[in-house]
């Protein structure tokens, strides 16, 4: 089975912003801000935070907007294209992400999806995202999920 995806972005490197924590699990806001501004510096251009330490889905709605907010007053005014991982373990949550993320300036996004089958509740739930999703100003939603017949990862553009 072959996937019918389509890339929307050119090959790059893309910087993750892994979010520095305390012994109170609060935000490391200085040390967050050098590494944005040291990638920056080093000449990369392309970010996205939340995908890759694995914490997004498991951070609460303060944590989620504070870090969301911090990494947008470093970046959003620069050169920088950058991409907010809005994955959640709940519909509403994701939903509610996408509304924090995109009222906050951002304008692509990504969900990441369990590897295997999908629980039915999730099965439907694609309609709520791309509807929270499908602002004036939203560039694009992808959706990560492994390929079927591949266990590597891959994208797929969601209707947004």
């Amino acid at each position: 089975m072959e996937s019918s995806a389509i890339a929307c972005y050119a090959l790059a490197v893309m910087v993750t912003a892994v979010c520095p924590w305390d012994e109170q699990e609060r935000l490391v806001e200085d040390v967050f801000r050098r590494q944005l501004r040291l990638a920056l510096e080093n000449g990369l251009r392309r970010f996205y935070v939340f995908g890759t330490a694995g914490e997004g889905y498991a951070v609460d709605t303060a944590r989620f907007r504070r870090v969301v907010e911090v990494f947008g007053c470093e970046l959003l005014s620069g050169p920088a294209v950058l991409m907010v991982d809005v994955t959640g373990l709940l519909t509403a949550n994701i939903v509610e992400r996408l509304q924090i993320a995109n009222d906050l300036g951002f304008r692509d996004f990504q969900i990441s999806l369990p590897n295997g089958p999908l629980a039915p509740s999730m099965r439907s739930c694609n309609t709520s995202w791309t509807s929270a999703a499908r602002s004036p100003t939203a560039n694009s939603c992808i959706q990560l999920r492994p390929h079927p017949a591949h266990p590597d990862w891959h994208q797929v553009p969601l209707a947004c």
